[in-house]
């Protein structure tokens, strides 16, 4: 069984289910028994006009979704290196998306195949 800082990946499944969100990122190998992961922004706009972030983790072709509590618009969102881009010249907030991200990938790489 995989596992995450001492939980299983069944346990993190149990755990979302009762409320308490995991945020799990990791560093992409190409070999089968390795940990993928990606993160994306979802296809459903909010009604303040982002997308809520989610992070897909994939362990020997199995898939779970993680959702990173956070939102940002698509448009600004760069999917080839999975980062937040400033709106605007004075942007903060994007700082802080980008740390969220940033200490999710922080947490895969102590993902134990």
């Amino acid at each position: 069984m995989h596992s995450v800082g001492g939980i299983s990946i069944a346990g993190a499944a149990r755990l979302k289910s009762k409320g308490i969100e995991l945020i799990i990122q990791s560093v992409h190998i190409g070999d089968p028994g390795d940990v993928a992961t990606k993160v994306f922004a979802h296809h459903q706009v909010r009604a303040d006009g982002s997308n809520t972030l989610f992070l897909r983790v994939a362990i020997e072709r199995k898939k779970r979704e993680f959702n990173l509590k956070v939102s940002w618009p698509a448009a600004f969102f760069d999917v080839a290196r999975q980062e937040a881009k400033p709106r605007h010249s004075r942007d903060t907030e994007v700082e802080n998306i980008n740390m969220v991200i940033n200490e999710a990938k922080g947490r895969a790489s102590r993902i134990k195949p």
